[in-house]
């Protein structure tokens, strides 16, 4: 069983996410969107045993907005974290609201 939505909990997610493994509730925790926002957080998480708050996702959902405007012409917009990846994806983003209108 795949634990979700762990991202919500932005630096909390590796306690929760063990928790529930120690707890038997999961065999493995999936990480989402929040990987778009901090690809490098199993390392900081294994490496320091915390994440970086500046850097976990925040959940304003720019990424899932990319991945559902499906009127480009691969069948989505490139899905990244838009606040913390401004270049390129504040420009994918704008261009992804101009086609939705």
């Amino acid at each position: 069983m795949v634990g979700t939505a762990y991202s919500w909990l932005q630096k909390y997610l590796i306690h929760a996410g063990a928790a529930n493994l120690a707890d038997g509730n999961i065999s493995f925790v999936g990480v989402g969107r929040g990987a778009l926002a901090y690809p490098d957080f199993a390392r900081d998480a294994i490496e320091k045993g915390e994440l970086d708050d500046r850097r976990t996702c925040k959940t304003v959902s720019f990424c899932t907005y990319l991945m559902r405007s499906k009127n480009h012409p691969l069948g989505q917009f490139p899905a990244g974290c838009v606040p913390y990846d401004k270049d390129p994806y504040g420009l994918i983003m704008k261009e992804a609201q101009r086609s939705r209108r």
